[in-house]
């Protein structure tokens, strides 16, 4: 069973941060204990953290994302419970903030009258508290009740043993190309070991952050020296063998018995064709039109024009306000207080940027093309992680009726992120869409978390 394998580091955790242990239990409702599951609207790893609630506690950027790192973001999970209960205090409630937000649940408190969380699940009407956060308490304690008692309901189950590494903090910026060599490991093993790398890490895009901790196998350290040492007639029979020892380090890491599991590399298969991880428009349109498979480059994705910084003069420029921008988001790109993003463009303490706003942008701390990049990365890796994780289908033309607008489109109808339908109607100012506006809707449907993810080596049976 996956979650064994994570247990005794989350109880450990929890243990360090005062909260009780039977909190250990919430992944299995957040992810099922699979580590790389991205939800649409982009929660990520074990904990399912937004990220937003990420970035509070732990690096998510282009490079790295440490919340697809079951230890580290197990971590950061636990913070937010504890903020989560100390705002709330109880655990009904907390529990339920963990799903539907700390400032949600205080709003539902409020108007309801009650902290009962059945008061509040039958009687709180609110668009963004549907089934999943009415039901979110009482799926944690089924999940809590089954998992304490899986006998009864499974009989007896294989557990995962805990993985077994050795670890350190890089010293200084280092592309994996330099840093592999230093140790014989495979990249089945990095990406299992290192979980918040992301692919422009492993494709030597972009280096390992100065300050990371990495994980690798242990007894792993400078042994390729010895493999360099060999003559060119031994180099292909050292190469077997070092493969072989690489794959019987990661079943002695996973301790699984019976058969030996498949040991998939990133470029991954279903029903025998490579997973693409972008997908592109066919030529058709229309209802049952089908997204075609294929792999733009990064060149084709990154430089769009609308993350440019306009009428650069003096170190000052503007931006317009894309979907999933915050000026939180801008003042970070910009290495400058949020309060100086706002009092440049006359907002309020507690204001937030509008979705098509001008934003006035000054560079103080970075240029403007170290700003432009960060911005690209931003887009780029919500793309990427999206189409790791789900595929398109077909689209379907839809008319837009009186009082619909992008949020109740893309949340309450359809189900899909608003950069998805932005990515496909670029004809359509969707932040000031019309009445009878003709859209064209992406169907997504999730893949085998077996093999929407690079690191499909951890999928195993829950």
């Amino acid at each position: 069973m996956r979650s064994n394998r994570y247990m005794k580091h989350i109880e450990t955790v929890l243990k360090e941060e005062g909260l009780p242990e039977f909190l250990k239990f919430l992944p299995h409702v957040e992810s099922s204990f699979y580590p790389f599951v991205f939800s649409k609207v982009g929660a990520a790893g074990l904990w399912q953290l937004m990220p937003e609630t990420g970035r509070m506690y732990l690096r998510v950027d282009y490079a790295i994302d440490m919340r697809l790192d079951p230890w580290v973001s197990t971590q950061a999970g636990v913070k937010f419970l504890k903020e989560c209960i100390r705002s709330l205090k109880e655990w009904p409630l907390a529990i339920t903030a963990y799903n539907h937000g700390p400032g949600g649940v205080r709003r539902a408190v409020r108007d309801i009258g009650s902290t009962d969380i059945a008061e509040i699940a039958f009687q709180y009407s609110s668009p963004s508290f549907g089934f999943a956060s009415r039901n979110y308490y009482p799926q944690f304690l089924a999940a809590v009740q089954v998992a304490q008692d899986y006998e009864k309901y499974f009989g007896q189950l294989e557990l995962d043993k805990p993985l077994k590494f050795e670890t350190f903090i890089l010293q200084k910026e280092t592309y994996l190309r330099n840093l592999a060599p230093q140790y014989r490991m495979t990249t089945d093993e990095w990406k299992l070991l290192n979980p918040g790398f992301r692919p422009p890490v492993f494709e030597n895009r972009r280096p390992i952050p100065k300050g990371v901790l990495i994980r690798v196998m242990p007894g792993s350290k400078g042994v390729n020296s010895l493999v360099a040492s060999l003559d060119r007639q031994s180099t292909k029979a050292a190469a077997k063998i070092q493969k072989q020892e690489s794959k019987d380090r990661i079943l002695d890491a996973l301790k699984l018995n019976g058969d030996k599991p498949t040991i998939q590399t990133a470029a991954k298969q279903k029903n025998g064709k490579p997973v693409p991880a972008i997908p592109t428009l066919d030529a058709g349109d229309g209802e049952g039109a089908q997204a075609k498979a294929s792999l733009p480059s990064i060149d084709d994705l990154m430089g769009e024009p609308k993350y440019a910084v306009k009428d650069v003069v003096a170190n000052k420029g503007w931006i317009r306000v894309e979907i999933n921008e915050t000026i939180s988001q801008v003042a970070e790109w910009l290495n400058v207080p949020v309060a100086d993003v706002r009092n440049w463009n006359a907002i309020e303490t507690r204001g937030q940027a509008r979705l098509g706003q001008r934003l006035i942008v000054k560079f103080t701390s970075i240029s403007s093309q170290e700003f432009e990049q960060l911005r690209e990365d931003y887009h780029q890796k919500i793309r990427e992680d999206f189409f790791a994780n789900y595929e398109v289908e077909k689209f379907v033309e839809y008319e837009v009726k009186p009082g619909e607008n992008l949020w109740s489109i893309c949340f309450q109808k359809f189900d899909i992120p608003p950069w998805l339908l932005e990515q496909f109607n670029p004809e359509v100012v969707l932040w000031d869409m019309k009445p009878k506006a003709k859209l064209k809707i992406p169907m997504v449907k999730e893949m085998d978390p077996a093999l929407g993810s690079n690191q499909s080596m951890d999928a195993r049976a829950n």
